[in-house]
């Protein structure tokens, strides 16, 4: 995807989430040493980081010649939650309560199967981890 926004001379479209990236994740880690676990998860799974769905949405519009290369990149991320979701799917049963922890770029479309799969309900998690990062 980056050599075909090089290619098509799109390569300013990913300057501004490739800044913002390397700011938060310098930020991030210099503040681990002071932060708990639970801080760091609250951190990270803000609705400001950067790394999250709304790079994914930027990228659909990068395009060289015939090959839709932000498209197919986020065909793959669809495909690679899908597939993660589709596991926990297969290893619950009605009932069950899971905690599902990965990385907070997967965010977006593990809750829309949450959301959207009849017998899934997603909860946020985010109040538990403000309520332990307060700690």
């Amino acid at each position: 995807m980056r050599a075909a926004a090089e290619k098509s001379g799109q390569a300013a479209l990913l300057a501004p989430f490739d800044a913002r990236i390397a700011r938060w994740a310098e930020d991030f880690s210099a503040a681990q040493a002071e932060r708990s676990i639970a801080q760091s998860l609250h951190a990270i799974n803000r609705d400001d980081f950067p790394g999250g769905q709304a790079y994914y949405d930027a990228i659909l519009q990068v395009i060289h010649d015939d090959e839709l290369a932000g498209a197919h990149l986020n065909a793959r991320w669809y495909a690679r939650n899908a597939g993660i979701f589709s596991k926990l799917m297969n290893v619950t049963r009605p009932g069950d309560r899971v905690v599902l922890i990965y990385g907070a770029g997967h965010a977006a479309w593990l809750r829309h199967f949450a959301r959207t799969i009849d017998g899934y309900e997603d909860v946020d998690a985010m109040p538990y981890l403000e309520r332990a990062a307060a700690r």
